[in-house]
């Protein structure tokens, strides 16, 4: 494409379609991103319409029971991605210059996840760069690690399935055990297996939400139904830092 046209495509291009066309990818529906936009339905539909006509490709298969990219959906998600990217930074790059380290850390992590050396490292963090500021955000799995990929968070800490494409630290090994109530039927039982479990509520850390890639192996075992639980989670795992 010459010159003159991109240029001229990037004067026409409204760039609100791009953020509706990123978030109606996330959230897999017409309905669940009009939700998330609080737009109706069709300001939606219509987005995405105008935006496939701007590019000249269609981007979303739309179809009874499918909703899938196409190749140049897929192409044009990964670049919002990175212009999102790019536009969360820039308060930091804004900043004025100097010495002094300056900007935020945004941390968004599961429930429950202590570890005295880590809260060290915080701590000697911002005692050497006192300008810097902070905040955590508890999450979901399945959030923290969307945010991290979305470079909403800085950095994320959950015990999720880790995608490749994230760089990724061991943090902490925690032991956890099931624990059932007296009313239970697996109550005192001796060598029962998870699969006894199979089908059965349980109260669960935020972390531990069904379905997704990310989900931890207890998910997979019984649904999280708060108002009838009965055990509570979870066996052996392990917290991840993704960035």
């Amino acid at each position: 494409m010459p010159d003159n046209r991109l240029e001229r495509f990037a004067h026409n291009l409204d760039w609100n379609l791009l953020r509706t066309f990123v978030v109606l990818v996330e959230e897999g529906s017409i309905t669940a991103a009009a939700n998330r936009l609080l737009l109706q339905q069709p300001a939606v539909s219509m987005a995405l319409k105008r935006l496939e006509q701007t590019v000249g490709q269609k981007l979303i298969d739309r179809r009874p029971g499918r909703f899938d990219l196409t190749e140049a959906g897929e192409k044009l998600h990964r670049q919002c991605r990175d212009i999102f990217a790019a536009v969360v930074r820039l308060p930091n790059a804004l900043e004025s210059a100097g010495e002094d380290v300056t900007g935020h850390v945004s941390i968004h992590s599961v429930s429950h996840a202590h570890n005295p050396a880590w809260d060290r490292k915080l701590e000697n963090f911002f005692r050497l760069h006192p300008k810097a500021t902070i905040s955590i955000t508890i999450e979901t799995t399945v959030s923290v690690i969307s945010a991290v990929e979305r470079n909403i968070a800085t950095m994320g800490l959950c015990d999720g399935n880790i995608p490749d494409a994230l760089t990724k630290a061991f943090h902490i090994r925690e032991q956890y055990g099931l624990y059932c109530g007296r009313g239970h039927r697996l109550y005192g039982v001796k060598g029962a297996a998870l699969n006894d479990l199979r089908g059965d509520p349980y109260i669960a850390f935020i972390a531990d939400v069904l379905g997704g890639q990310h989900m931890n192996a207890i998910t997979a075992v019984a649904p999280w139904v708060p108002s009838a639980s009965r055990c509570a989670p979870s066996p052996a795992m392990s917290r991840k830092c993704c960035g």
